[in-house]
């Protein structure tokens, strides 16, 4: 057995089978939170357009207000997304948004849906890999001397 997870092509599938593994198990996660979010209509109160510029990037972002009724009381949301502003949308525009039934004042713009954490675990495992690949910690010291 030993000499079997000492196979570099068996760690590697070890480390993707892992990272499958908790990339599921954050896709279910999320997919859980989010099962019984409810799309109501909402109006749009105020729309603010800012630019983001970082070492990593930059571009436009968007900070949206909207106002929502749930059993004929008026919450209020905010959310926060990157791109273009969806066609014909202003203020005092009415459109979709999704809210948490049991709690009615969670809300999100756009339909909730799992997000990029889904990835980290295989983020975190193309180092690994590499690091296994490389020898991990079995690395045999080279000598400096002839």
């Amino acid at each position: 057995m030993k000499k079997l997870l000492s196979n570099k092509v068996v760690q590697l599938a070890l480390v993707v089978a892992a990272a499958a593994l908790l990339s599921g198990v954050l896709y279910l996660v999320t997919t859980e939170e989010y099962k019984d979010w409810q799309p109501v209509q909402g109006t749009v109160i105020d729309l603010k357009q800012y630019y983001r510029g970082t070492r990593l990037g930059s571009g436009r972002s968007y900070r949206i207000d909207y106002t929502y009724i749930v059993n004929g009381i008026e919450y209020r949301g905010t959310d926060s997304f990157s791109g273009s502003i969806p066609d014909g949308l202003n203020i005092g525009t009415q459109t979709q948004v999704w809210y948490d039934p049991h709690h009615p004042a969670r809300s999100l713009f756009a339909r909730p849906l799992p997000s990029l954490a889904v990835y980290i675990p295989f983020i975190f495992a193309v180092p690994v890999s590499i690091f296994v690949v490389s020898g991990g910690f079995n690395r045999k010291k080279r000598s400096l001397r002839s």
